[in-house]
Parts: C-alpha cells; sequence; structure tokens
C-alpha cells in the first residue's frame, strides 16, 4: 500500500481531483480572484514530489460549473451554465491544447458524458426559448430529455435518437478484446423500486425489467451518425420482475454484475468476460441463515466484502479479490476497502452546526496501529491519496 499525501497541496476547497495514473496525478484548481473566475489545470508527481501547471484559463462568463473526464492522453473538461450553450476543451496531458470548442444546442444543458477522447455525449431539457419543439419531442417519444452526441474531431453535434439513451440509460465505455465497446445499462429504479414492483407483480405483471445491452463502440458512433432510431447492441443481460442486474464495475478482464432473484433472495456476482462473453459467477452473495444482518460492499477495485456487526466491532471478509478476515473498532466509522489483505480504510463523517468534517481512518491490521486523517480520500489499486 502506498499513501501520497495532497493536502497541503490541495488548499482550495474547489480544487478537484481529475485522475491518477500511477504516480502522475492530475487536479483543478477553480479559483474567483478579482470577481474572475480562473481553471488550473495541474499535474503532481509523486515520485519527484514536484507540481506542474498544465494550462491556465479565465472564464469569460461568470457562474461555469466543470466537468473532467479522463483517459490515457487526454482529458476532457466540459465548461457550462446550465443554458443552451456549453464549451468543451480538451488538453493533453502534457499540457497541449487540442480544442476549446462552443458547443450549441437546443434546450438546456442538463448532463454529459465522455464516451472516448473525442465523443462527448450532452443531455438537454426545455428551456423556454424550444418549449415548443420539446413538446412536440415529448409527444413524438414520451421522453423529456434529448440528447446529442459532439465529436470533437468534426466540431459536429449530432441528435442522438435511440430512446434507451435518451430515457437516461448510463453508456460504460471499455477495452475488450482490444476493441473499444459500450455498455448501455437500463436498470428500473432503484433497487427499493425494482423489489417493490416484485410485491405488486399481480397487478404489474412480469415486463418491467433491468437490461443490459452492448455494442462495438464504431458502429454505436456511426448509427448515431447516420441517424439510426436504434443502435446496435445486444442485450447481454435481464432481470424480469422476479430479480435485478446491476452493474458492479470492472477489472482488466471482467465486467461485473450483481444479480439478484428475489422469490429466494438469491444473490451472485457475475462476471462477463470483456474478450469472449463468457459468463461465470464469480461470487455467491447470498446470506447464510445467521448472517441476515450481514452485507457485501464492492468497492472501486472490484474487491467484494461481506460487512457485519459483532461484539468485537465490525466484521470484514473477503470474498472476491482479497482474503482478509478482520475487526475494526466501530469508532473508525464505515467500511470503504481493505488494501493488500493488510489496511483496512474506514471513513467517520462528524457534523456540527456550520460544517460537516469528514475523517478517513487506516488500521494496520499485521501492527494493530491506526492512523486518521482529515479531509478527502481517492483510492487506486493499491495507492490511497489524501487531498
Amino acid at each position: 500500500m502506498k499513501l501520497i499525501d495532497l493536502r497541503n497541496i490541495f488548499t482550495n476547497c474547489n480544487d478537484v481531483l481529475i485522475d491518477i495514473c500511477g504516480d502522475l496525478i492530475y487536479y483543478a484548481e477553480e479559483k474567483i480572484e478579482d470577481g474572475k473566475q480562473s481553471l488550473f489545470l495541474l499535474r503532481y508527481n509523486s515520485a519527484t514530489q514536484k507540481e506542474d501547471l498544465l494550462a491556465n484559463y479565465l472564464v469569460q462568463k461568470p457562474g461555469y460549473m466543470m466537468h473532467y473526464f479522463s483517459f490515457p492522453t487526454d482529458f476532457l473538461v466540459v465548461m457550462e451554465n446550465g443554458s443552451g450553450e456549453a464549451w468543451v476543451l480538451r488538453l493533453s496531458k502534457e499540457g497541449k491544447e487540442k480544442n476549446f470548442d462552443q458547443v450549441t444546442f437546443a434546450g438546456n444543458y442538463s448532463g454529459s458524458f465522455a464516451i472516448d477522447e473525442s465523443h462527448i455525449l450532452f443531455y438537454v431539457e426545455e428551456n423556454d426559448r424550444d418549449e415548443a419543439l420539446f413538446h412536440e419531442y415529448q409527444l413524438h417519444t414520451g421522453n423529456s430529455r434529448a440528447a446529442y452526441l459532439y465529436d470533437l474531431e468534426t466540431s459536429r453535434c449530432r441528435s442522438i435518437r435511440d430512446k434507451r439513451i435518451c430515457a437516461g440509460a448510463a453508456l460504460i465505455p471499455f477495452i475488450g478484446g482490444e476493441i473499444p465497446q459500450l455498455l448501455l445499462l437500463q436498470p428500473h429504479g432503484t433497487e427499493e423500486d425494482k423489489r417493490k414492483c416484485y410485491q405488486d407483480k399481480r397487478w404489474l405483471g412480469d415486463d418491467i425489467s433491468d437490461s443490459v445491452w452492448l455494442g462495438m463502440q464504431s458502429e454505436i458512433l456511426d448509427a448515431i451518425h447516420y441517424g439510426k432510431s436504434e443502435l446496435p447492441m445486444e442485450c447481454i443481460l435481464r432481470a424480469g420482475t422476479d430479480g435485478l442486474v446491476r452493474y458492479a464495475g470492472q477489472d482488466e478482464k471482467s465486467l461485473y454484475f450483481r444479480a439478484l432473484y428475489f422469490p429466494k433472495n438469491d444473490q451472485r456476482l457475475i462476471a462477463v468476460d470483456k474478450e469472449t462473453g463468457h459468463k461465470t459467477v464469480a461470487a455467491n452473495l447470498t446470506l447464510a441463515g445467521n448472517e441476515k444482518d450481514a452485507q457485501f460492499q464492492i468497492d472501486g477495485e472490484c474487491r467484494v466484502f461481506q460487512i457485519s456487526h459483532g461484539k468485537d466491532g465490525i466484521h470484514v471478509k473477503g470474498i472476491l479479490h482479497s482474503s482478509v478476515d478482520a475487526c475494526y473498532n466501530t469508532e473508525m466509522g464505515n467500511f470503504i476497502t481493505c488494501l493488500d489483505d493488510r489496511y483496512l480504510l474506514a471513513r467517520y463523517e462528524m457534523t456540527d452546526e456550520k460544517s460537516t468534517f469528514v475523517f478517513y481512518s487506516l488500521y494496520d491490521l499485521k501492527t494493530g496501529k491506526t492512523q486518521s486523517y482529515e479531509g478527502d480520500c481517492a483510492v487506486r489499486g493499491d495507492m490511497v491519496v489524501l487531498f
């Protein structure tokens, strides 16, 4: 486990961690100076303990929000103020500006997602100017939001006609067999919503489903380019009213999904091989009769833990990608993860009338020592970054 403390560098509450790439950590500082909004994009090398300024910009219009997306060679910044326009900045991780584009669309900005270094998905919703247009759109599609795809290579913005995306289905990019691919996640509400549908199945029937779709990124982008109403994607997982299926994360080899069958309360973690699409049960997440108060937790590295409360504190047992079996004091807070099967990380939040204070604690199972830190925290692999 490697601990990097950047709290003396992240001195502004508006500092944003963008990405952790080995020893290189990318982040942004958003400042208001003399009534003017400035954006600084920086890089910190933990090996040399050196900070570099990659770029800085003066935001001409006040009140812009920044959204950051990181990729292997570039990162993107979407700047928006909730209106019918947004600015897109593409910067190499060496600080070279590749794009600084203004994007305009019908409706007002309501969200964005970068598929790769060259394509950004924009969601828009009705505004006063385009009220009639959106009314007509909703009559034909049933959706209140619309979606556009912006291509940074051609500076073209195209309308997306696939109802699944316009309705808010999430896209997850990944590389499978060295080919860029996309997952489209179409869950029905929250887990509580889906369970309620099962309880009301007598009236609702078995047509309420969670669906997971898969397609080649190049084919999907071509379909959007040519205005196809349905993107070329194959349904690889589906759960009707009797169950649910939810995306849990991915590692280098597999995509993971949590599947639950309500009638038997049977729960499993399904692994889908990124290259072959082969499905296997990665872990059994069904609790035994004496474990009814336990719960399962999956961290950002797809490590799976079973968490339970006992007389000795909080018991953590590794189920997948971890073999830890240990207890820690409840005063440390909520369990986050365990690194190297040795270092337990927990989060504790304390609130008074004016402020909220967040503390992270690292408990070394080998030495029995605990170290607590105030601030925020990010985990990447076996690295913990404090900021």
